[in-house]
């Protein structure tokens, strides 16, 4: 094996073609390795060198190592951590990410301090923690989510009487110290979630710890779920629910493209560059007639998926649950999506569609295929919020 360049550390596959004296060849057999130098440095940093001894507060302990370039150790790797109390620690081994891992060190009942050394292979680093009375006050955390239990990275969190800010880390937590005493509203924010807010007392030698729980907007269905709008032809009304039901998806984070009116073959080649698997919807709409369904929903033949996602859209319409196999339109037959149309006849509002549409594809794409009315109000009002101007707008 000829290898002409470094390799990073980390884990890397070898695979080999073999041939016999018969000239067979056997199946490829990728043979994984790792690249795993020491480490020549680690540096240590903590949240705060001192807690108060409350038996509640926490101090996050973060470590980096290097090798002897300058380059994150493998990840995957355990990193050990102890103190005299390990009890206090809440855990002592962590893996490497990134070169990097995170130790909890809890705050006592009784003064004192905690030496924390930490250790890879066999390099050490340590720190003391001091556990003493404080004049400020501290704020900190667990951010998880309300359905699976799992932390949330990236969370923005602020509290503008304090005038302070703070993202939570690989492991939802959070902490910042103030000098404010009494109550504040906690203003809670992160991507793909519904913003929340908690109200807190800060006080000053203690620390206030919350753990919010945050709910995925649309119960995360949509979440990197891509979307390709069309409309056929360019009535007000067509744009009008193109442009609710587009406002409606994005909210709830699908990835969505919006196809520009040209010719059919030019259409599909556009969607077909999308590189992304996902939905192609086109929409329109036409004249109600009477004794004819308020939608007409088509869709590839024999694509299932597609047949379900429409049978729940038109369940909301309160049209029958009956769909056509197109086996015409040039948008169904040439593109590499799952492609389906509607036909609108209902005469009802672009938000009163975008609602059934939206609704329709949020129970398919949900596990369960159940909406809550709890559920439903929530997006809702989260949707009416994001219409409305924030105080400091214009």
């Amino acid at each position: 094996v000829v290898i002409e360049q470094p390799l990073s550390n980390g884990t890397h596959v070898v695979q080999t073609e073999l041939v016999n004296y018969y000239g067979n060849h056997s199946l490829p057999s990728p043979q994984p390795f790792k690249v795993a130098p020491p480490a020549e440095k680690m540096h240590l940093r903590a949240w705060t060198n001192t807690l108060p001894f409350d038996g509640k507060s926490y101090v996050g302990i973060s470590v980096s190592a290097l090798d002897a370039e300058g380059l994150p150790i493998a990840d995957d790797e355990p990193i050990n951590a102890d103190t005299q109390q390990r009890a206090l620690l809440v855990a002592t081994e962590a893996l490497s990410k990134d070169g990097a891992a995170c130790f909890y060190l809890r705050a006592p009942t009784e003064p004192g301090t905690a030496r924390v050394k930490v250790s890879y292979r066999q390099k050490q680093a340590a720190l003391t923690i001091r556990f003493a009375a404080i004049a400020h006050g501290i704020v900190q955390g667990q951010i998880s989510d309300a359905n699976t239990g799992e932390p949330i990275q990236n969370v923005h969190l602020e509290a503008s009487d304090l005038k302070k800010t703070a993202t939570t880390d690989a492991e939802g937590h959070f902490f910042f110290t103030t000098d404010f005493e009494g109550e504040t509203t906690l203003r809670i924010a992160a991507a793909g979630y519904y913003p929340a807010e908690r109200q807190i007392h800060v006080q000053p030698n203690g620390a206030t710890v919350v753990h919010p729980k945050l709910y995925p907007v649309a119960d995360g269905a949509f979440a990197a779920t891509v979307f390709v709008l069309d409309s056929l032809g360019d009535a007000h009304e067509t744009r009008e629910l193109i442009t609710a039901l587009h406002e409606m998806l994005e909210l709830a984070g699908s990835k969505l493209y919006r196809i520009q009116k040209s010719s059919i073959q030019t259409r599909i080649a556009a969607i077909n560059a999308i590189p992304e698997e996902g939905y192609y919807l086109r929409v329109h709409h036409a004249p109600q007639r009477e004794g004819e369904p308020a939608v007409i929903a088509a869709h590839y033949r024999g694509n299932y998926d597609a047949e379900n996602f429409l049978t729940q859209v038109l369940e909301q319409f309160g049209a029958p649950p009956v769909t056509l196999q197109d086996t015409s339109t040039p948008e169904i037959q040439q593109t590499n999506k799952i492609a389906m149309t509607l036909e609108i006849r209902t005469g009802s509002s672009a938000a009163e569609e975008a609602r059934a549409i939206f609704i329709g594809a949020w129970r398919f794409l949900k596990e369960d295929g159940e909406i809550g009315d709890e559920e439903e109000k929530r997006f809702m009002e989260y949707l009416a919020a994001s219409r409305t101007p924030s105080k400091g707008g214009k």
